[in-house]
């Protein structure tokens, strides 16, 4: 959780346009994965000298050649130049057959130079031992990852078949509504309870937390919109740490189902963004509550709570390390500029990747200390800048936006002809053009509704933010 929310664009609404193709494209080939030191990427990678791309003496080795259980004297490529093994890594069979399996002969100690704007930025060294994180948190710093392929695939955010998106009927989705905020503050409740405990180190399995999200399930799959309104609250009594775990719980699941994942692993997302501020808990409450801008020491602490959540769950059973290694990374950023560690998007776990973006999106939606809640709208808009400046994952940011949408229900929005109204139902294939229902001079909704992409002569010329409320203690 962020202590200062990402920068939102200052031009006029009317001024802006929004579209999929504002999203620029990755410079990553799809469906390549290489192996890295302290994490793992699908990415081309290049040598640079005085920020220029040079090519590098190649020498070939034959993946059959490969010295099972020797340690690399130097960096292993595809011919695309796409990094496959550091050196240092000792080789083992299942990575020789895993070549192998996908048609790759041939090896090369030299990458070959592509067009990407940026090269992948080098993880910064560990903390040192007056860092206050534990040995486990350490090696997961930069620890070189033990999955195969095929058992990264069950992250990965491209190349897999998406769900389509469910509806309901008009008269079943206000009850559906209802019945998803009654859910999601139960969970509020349980997690005031049960947050604390596993932050304490009183309880030591996540059973009880996964059971709780999944719990949740059925109404994030019912309709593409209820994760939306199961955002909606506000001003509940649930500290605001443990309330922003259940916001990002609900944002994570939310894009890990639109992206294609399986159950156990929408879960596992929601787990990453439930738990990866419980470190949170042990930084000094006055620099949380402040309400002014941190100093630099006092940022420095606050960016020290990934380490602590993940040596919090040194000691929690029932985790996949996936979810580890997720909570420690959710802070870093593409560009290299996010922490603890300062690691790029190459070397970023696809599960942090996708939570960085339901984290943005629920830390810019909720009540801080220093600042009133913006609307969903300029949440959704954080996340689009994230992703235009390359510090959050195009494909998950695109996913957000074809299903959250640009105007998200319970948007307060007024129209080029002075109306205002307040967004009902989000339009497939129209993320700009929502259903509103209007709203009388007194501020009371009326019956009237009117559905924007039949409308062309009416637009959205200014995002109303929530009213005021008084943040729990």
């Amino acid at each position: 959780m962020d202590a200062r929310p990402p920068r939102i664009s200052g031009k006029p609404l009317e001024n802006q346009t929004f579209s999929l193709a504002d999203i620029p494209s990755t410079h990553q080939p799809a469906g390549v994965v290489c192996f890295g030191h302290g994490g793992w990427s699908a990415s081309a990678t290049r040598l640079t000298l005085g920020g220029k791309a040079h090519m590098q003496p190649a020498t070939t080795h034959a993946v059959r050649d490969l010295r099972i259980g020797q340690p690399l004297d130097h960096d292993l490529f595809d011919r695309h130049g796409v990094l496959l093994l550091r050196g240092g890594t000792v080789i083992t069979q299942r990575f020789v057959d895993a070549l192998l399996a996908r048609g790759i002969s041939e090896v090369s100690s030299s990458s070959v130079p592509t067009p990407a704007e940026t090269d992948p930025v080098e993880p910064a060294s560990p903390p040192q031992a007056d860092t206050p994180i534990s040995r486990a948190a350490k090696q997961a710093w930069n620890h070189v990852p033990r999955n195969t392929p095929d058992d990264l695939t069950a992250y990965a955010l491209t190349g897999r078949e998406r769900p389509p998106l469910t509806r309901l009927s008009a008269e079943h989705f206000e009850d559906a509504a209802a019945a998803a905020e009654r859910h999601v503050r139960d969970a509020l409740d349980r997690w005031a309870q049960l947050g604390p405990d596993l932050a304490g180190g009183r309880v030591d399995n996540a059973g009880p937390a996964a059971a709780m999200l999944d719990g949740l399930l059925p109404a994030i799959a019912a309709d593409v919109d209820l994760s939306s309104v199961m955002l909606r609250f506000r001003g509940y009594t649930t500290a605001p740490i443990l309330r922003h775990g259940v916001r990002c719980a609900v944002m994570s699941m939310h894009l890990a189902r639109q992206v294609g994942y399986a159950p156990d692993r929408v879960v596992d997302a929601g787990l990453v963004g439930l738990l990866a501020d419980l470190g949170m808990t042990r930084v000094p409450q006055h620099l949380l509550d402040a309400p002014r801008t941190l100093t630099p020491n006092e940022w420095m602490e606050v960016k020290r709570h990934p380490a602590y959540s993940a040596d919090t769950l040194e000691h929690v059973q029932g985790l996949r390390p996936d979810i580890a290694t997720a909570v420690l990374q959710h802070h870093e950023r593409l560009d290299g500029s996010g922490y603890p560690s300062g690691r790029s998007g190459f070397y970023t776990h696809p599960l942090a990747k996708l939570v960085a973006v339901a984290d943005t999106y629920a830390a810019v939606a909720d009540d801080r200390a220093h600042r009133q809640a913006r609307s969903a709208h300029h949440a959704v808009r954080a996340v689009l800048d994230g992703v235009k400046a390359n510090r959050l994952d195009r494909d998950a940011g695109k996913v957000l936006l074809e299903t959250v949408t640009l105007f998200p229900v319970g948007t307060v929005v007024t129209l080029s002809d002075d109306t205002r109204a307040v967004v009902v139902r989000t339009i497939d294939d129209h993320p700009d053009r929502p259903l509103l229902q209007l709203v009388d001079e007194r501020g009371e909704l009326t019956r009237r509704k009117i559905d924007l992409s039949v409308r062309d002569e009416l637009k959205v010329v200014k995002v109303h933010d929530p009213e005021p409320v008084k943040l729990a203690a």
